[in-house]
């Protein structure tokens, strides 16, 4: 369970990440 919350984090992380740059576009 921890590896998968531990994806799930990362996965958000990038989401936040591809999300402010669409902003920044």
């Amino acid at each position: 369970m921890q590896k998968k919350l531990l994806a799930n984090l990362s996965v958000c992380k990038v989401m936040k990440i591809l999300c402010e740059g669409f902003r920044r576009n």
